[in-house]
């Protein structure tokens, strides 16, 4: 375990000073009004997962407790993000430490689980550029 954990620091410290970009061009469906996105993390010998929630109406939440707003422009960033990166068709199978993805859209419910790591281009590029537009755009309650 002593040799595992100064990787998976490695490796989560990598991806969060990845840039967010985006890679194809092709056009976007709109944005639908009930768009929320959670992403979290957690498990192996502790168990906590941690998580970040943008809500449709743009409030940012840490571990469900309001702490900032982001613009309409985020989320609609987000939005594109998700759908440019094929988050749709995206499964996963969990592992000891897992990300997930879970997104509200249209009335239905999207939950993707991967194990940390195991698609470190697709999925984990995605929810490291979710996670740096939010950090970068959100803007601390009064």
């Amino acid at each position: 375990m002593k040799t595992i954990l100064p990787l998976v620091c490695l490796c989560l410290l990598t991806f969060a000073c990845a840039p967010a970009t985006v890679g194809n061009d092709a056009p976007t469906p709109p944005m639908p009004t009930d768009f929320a996105i959670e992403l979290a993390g957690g498990g192996g010998v502790t168990g906590e997962w941690h998580s970040i929630s943008v809500t449709a109406k743009g409030d940012v939440l840490e571990d469900n407790k309001r702490v900032a707003t982001v613009p309409q422009s985020t989320r609609e960033e987000l939005w594109k993000l998700l759908i440019q990166a094929g988050f749709f068709d995206m499964s996963g199978e969990p592992g000891n430490m897992s990300d997930s993805i879970t997104v509200t859209a249209n009335g239905d419910t999207k939950h993707v689980v991967q194990e940390l790591g195991a698609d470190p281009d697709g999925f984990g590029k995605l929810g490291t550029d979710c996670a740096s537009l939010i950090r970068q755009t959100r803007k601390p309650i009064q």
